[in-house]
């Protein structure tokens, strides 16, 4: 019996309180069909929780009772409150607008952890390649910083400085390369992961923005990707080149970096799946198992790791079986052009839309979407592209993807770009800019879109599709210094005109300049930075903020002039 609100046993010889009920009815008691003694139509156990909601075109009517209270502490009145009416059968209406909530909030914790973390699970670097990391402090005080260097086997890797502190004051960026963070020359050999503890002085929840890039010294190969925030049980991979003629004639290979953060060791399948494979197909699919210690990381080309000469187009999964979760990154490497691809593995979608900020049709262009259903249902996708400055935007057949299918293709063989005007010239050879939505009639579909020259995937890029619109990002650094540029992809998916500020500051937080500009509904803007802010030319390090009062969706892309390369980086989120 709860020890408050003035509860009694119904008698000595019948412990607890009387209720309605009996065998098999809708208040459940759990006694026997064959009782034939008052302990025996006794029951300790059954269904607790009582709901019931109806779906009005005006909102969620709910009610909802529970035998107990609104804490759970049963010595405590509140631990009791609703014990009598859950044993007569009568419900309570659920507050859900924000103003019923409010009127019946009684208190309110903040809880803060003691640090924050997050994980670059890719650390590379010799005498010919590096990777380099960004952090932006958003909060008003300092912010510790304390980055650890992991090995394969989950130990320390053996630099003078690691870990490393460092401590970041207010709305500074602190950028370096892998080498220089842990007290090494940035050509001396670097193999592992990257954790990165955070901790602001005042207790704050730490607000960062964070930025990793890759690619060679001699500045042929480039690209980059954000921190990752939380480990997960389930990553995919969805792209997979591996061979003589991978993509576009050229050989490639691809590696994949899985990194365990957990205190524990984890066990995990690694999957290869081919291209349009359904869930109930083993067509060349391959499989593998590994191991990874506490803090351990697997650095692998695909080739070695499933004991292949070539791999025909495809996805990767890779699926936790024991173990708290993994972190992971995908790098690709086009042999012949010299083009460099990296992207964060991606966990199941769990959204019904997905966008593209920058999307281009054209010959000029090589763009490739690839699309993978994660759940365990068929789903149907449909494409809309919006070209920018308005015109109304085009939309595909759907398609159709099967429980683990996976599709790749070329938009504008989807696209009724036959429907444009056209001033004599062929519709392909017409260039059309502007964004992609999809839509999925449930979640589960995740995937990312390629780009880059159309004969030898030369600048080639890649970025997930984002499913978050933002409010508030941060993008982590800026480089318009010499031959290199930095450009912004931004795109209204709302239904009305969304108002944007975007504003530049250097590494030491100070204000360089602001644009304030408005996106009509549905259009985008795609500029270098120096054409919005023109007090950034000549800025090497710092960053971007974006505030939007509607959600939106944008990428940050650096460049060289002669388009040797390119970077595609997805904003890291602040709302």
């Amino acid at each position: 019996m709860p020890a408050a609100g003035g509860w009694e046993h119904l008698s000595e010889q019948l412990q607890g309180v009387g209720r309605s009920g009996g065998y098999e009815t809708v208040d459940a008691s759990g006694h026997s069909a064959r009782a034939d003694s008052d302990r025996r139509f006794m029951f300790g156990g059954g269904p607790a929780r009582r709901f019931v909601a109806e779906m009005n075109p005006s909102g969620i009517e709910a009610y909802q009772i529970i035998p107990g209270g609104y804490g759970g502490d049963s010595a405590a009145a509140a631990g009791t409150v609703q014990l009598g009416r859950w044993l007569t059968n009568r419900y309570r209406r659920i507050p859900l607008q924000l103003s019923e909530i409010e009127a019946q909030q009684t208190a309110e914790f903040t809880l803060v952890p003691d640090s924050y973390g997050l994980q670059f699970p890719f650390f590379q670097g010799d005498s010919q390649f590096f990777t380099a990391i960004a952090v932006v402090n958003r909060v008003a005080s300092n912010l510790e910083m304390e980055f650890t260097a992991w090995s394969p086997s989950g130990s320390l890797l053996e630099f003078p400085e690691n870990p490393r502190l460092v401590e970041l004051p207010p709305g500074r960026q602190w950028a370096r390369l892998g080498g220089e963070i842990f007290g090494i020359a940035p050509t001396d050999p670097q193999s592992g992961w990257i954790e990165l503890k955070l901790t602001s002085s005042d207790g704050e929840p730490p607000s960062v923005g964070s930025f990793t890039q890759f690619g060679d010294f001699e500045l042929r190969q480039l690209d980059g990707a954000t921190a990752v925030q939380s480990a997960s049980r389930l990553l995919y991979f969805p792209r997979v080149f591996e061979g003589p003629a991978a993509v576009l004639g050229q050989a490639s290979g691809t590696w994949i970096s899985v990194a365990n953060p957990g205190v524990g060791p984890v066990q995990m399948t690694i999957e290869f799946v081919p291209l349009e494979s359904t869930g109930s197909s083993s067509r060349e699919r391959l499989a593998v198992d590994r191991e990874l210690n506490s803090k351990g990381v697997l650095f692998e080309r695909l080739s070695e790791l499933f004991d292949v000469a070539e791999l025909p187009l495809g996805y990767l999964r890779v699926v936790v079986t024991e173990g708290e979760g993994v972190v992971g990154f995908e790098l690709i490497r086009l042999l012949e052009s010299g083009t460099l691809i990296g992207v964060n593995g991606l966990p199941s979608g769990a959204t019904r839309k997905l966008y593209s900020a920058q999307m281009a049709i054209a010959e000029t262009v090589f763009t490739n979407v690839s699309l993978i259903n994660t759940s365990e249902f068929d789903r149907t996708v449909g494409l809309r592209f919006l070209p920018q400055g308005g015109g109304g935007a085009l939309e595909a057949s759907p398609l159709q993807l099967s429980p683990g299918q996976s599709v790749q293709f070329d938009p504008s063989a989807l696209l009724p770009i036959d429907s444009v005007p056209q001033s004599g010239s062929s519709p392909s050879s017409v260039p059309l800019v502007g964004s992609l939505e999809i839509r999925i009639d449930g979640p589960g579909v995740i995937g990312d879109v390629l780009f880059g020259d159309p004969d030898t995937l030369k600048f080639g890029a890649a970025l997930p599709l984002q499913s978050q619109p933002f409010q508030e990002a941060i993008f982590g650094h800026v480089a318009n210094l010499g031959q290199f540029f930095t450009g912004v992809a931004l795109f209204n998916p709302n239904a009305e005109t969304a108002e944007v500020k975007l504003e530049v500051f250097s590494s030491e937080g100070e204000l360089k300049g602001t644009k304030n500009l408005s996106l009509a509904a549905g259009d985008r803007l795609s500029q270098v930075l120096t054409e919005l802010v023109s007090e950034s030319a000549n800025q090497a390090g710092g960053y971007i903020r974006v505030t939007s009062d509607r959600g939106i969706i944008g990428q940050e892309l650096f460049g060289t002039m002669d388009l040797r390369l390119q970077s595609a980086v997805p904003p890291t989120v602040e709302k």
